[in-house]
């Protein structure tokens, strides 16, 4: 019985459960979908916004990247990501601040919000709680608080579902873009549906995710693909790193046509450990399209390995989705494969450990 196969595996080195948080992700997303549409949000909110800033850190940053690339024909203002400790210049009081932060600790968040309230420029939060939610409640501000049942493993990374919708619930009460509640229900089962492929109890012989993490197992996985999948590929390699323990990076498709295929030359040693993970989809610009089986074609003249995967969807966002899932699992099967614990983050615990040592 292959490694994958073997219930033993998934005893032994996932005790913390991250595989049932991944096969609960429609549910998270369902949650957090039902939750924002009672979201408490002042009238005030809904008038004169020209611009979304986002504050958010490693997976609680995810979901605006995510929204910005897919839903980029459909945001009726800019949506920003800031990941890092200063609210930009061009905040104003016409713009909006949400605070992104799974476990509502994040320094970095924290201090975007005490900047933002400083200046007046409304603020909503997305948290389990923690001093966001002490935060913005003392003020009376709005946050959406949630009790994330559907994710036993406990690691933020593997909440995407609610930050995600939670997200996308508070644009579209806002009025800033527009996705009806039948579309969320169908792009929830389309993604509970191909959750089942690649879950655990479906064999080697037939789950691309078991395939796929053979493909990536010591291996340093390149990923590229469309250009509204930047934000799920972003999703996938952040994975790849914390679930998998392993280096990765990725690059869209039509960008990486303008420089990176220039430099598959060297070292002559990149290509003995890199390999390529080319994601594939119909709602792709055609252009794109043909412009990814040329860059494969690129990849393996220059002497690398390049694993071809087409998603599904009926949608963008559903094929987002469906990636988000398909990614989670294989960076997932990549962590049996190491015989480690996937839900284990030992070095981001020690920088936070260490940064608590030197506070200002």
């Amino acid at each position: 019985m292959h490694v994958l196969d073997n219930p033993q595996t998934f005893e032994r080195y996932d005790a913390r459960n991250l595989r049932g948080s991944i096969a609960l992700l429609s549910a998270q997303c369902k949650q957090a979908w039902e939750e924002t549409q009672s979201l408490t949000i002042p009238a005030s909110y809904m008038r004169e916004i020209d611009q979304v800033i986002v504050a958010g850190m490693g997976g609680s940053a995810l979901p605006a990247h995510n929204i910005a690339a897919v839903f980029a024909h459909a945001l009726r203002v800019p949506v920003q990501v800031v990941s890092t400790y200063t609210l930009p210049a061009s905040a104003t009081h016409r713009s909006l601040v949400i605070l992104s932060s799974y476990s509502g600790a994040t320094e970095e968040v924290l201090s975007v919000g005490r900047q933002a309230l400083q200046k007046h420029i409304r603020v909503i939060g997305m948290t389990v709680g923690g001093a966001l939610a002490l935060l913005l409640r003392r003020r009376k501000l709005p946050v959406y608080q949630f009790v994330p049942k559907h994710n036993p493993c406990g690691q933020p990374r593997m909440g995407q579902g609610y930050m995600l919708f939670g997200l996308l619930g508070i644009l579209c009460r806002l009025g800033l873009m527009t996705y009806s509640s039948g579309a969320v229900e169908r792009d929830i089962a389309s993604l509970r549906t191909t959750g089942k492929k690649y879950a655990p109890t479906i064999p080697l012989a037939r789950n691309d995710a078991k395939k796929l993490a053979e493909f990536m197992h010591d291996a340093i996985p390149v990923i590229i693909g469309p250009d509204f999948l930047l934000g799920a590929m972003h999703t996938f390699a952040n994975q790849v790193n914390e679930n998998a323990k392993t280096f990765t990076s990725y690059f869209p498709l039509p960008e990486l046509n303008h420089h990176f295929i220039e430099g598959l030359q060297f070292p002559h040693a990149a290509h003995r450990s890199v390999r390529f993970i080319s994601l594939t989809s119909s709602l792709a610009h055609p252009r794109i399209q043909t412009r990814s089986h040329i860059t494969e074609e690129i990849i393996r003249k220059n002497g690398f390995s390049v694993w071809r995967h087409e998603l599904s969807g009926a949608t963008p966002f559903s094929v987002a989705l469906n990636l988000l899932v398909f990614g989670s699992y294989a960076s997932f099967y990549v962590a049996l494969l190491h015989r480690i614990d996937p839900s284990a983050i030992p070095w981001v615990d020690y920088l936070k450990k260490q940064l608590a040592k030197k506070k200002r």
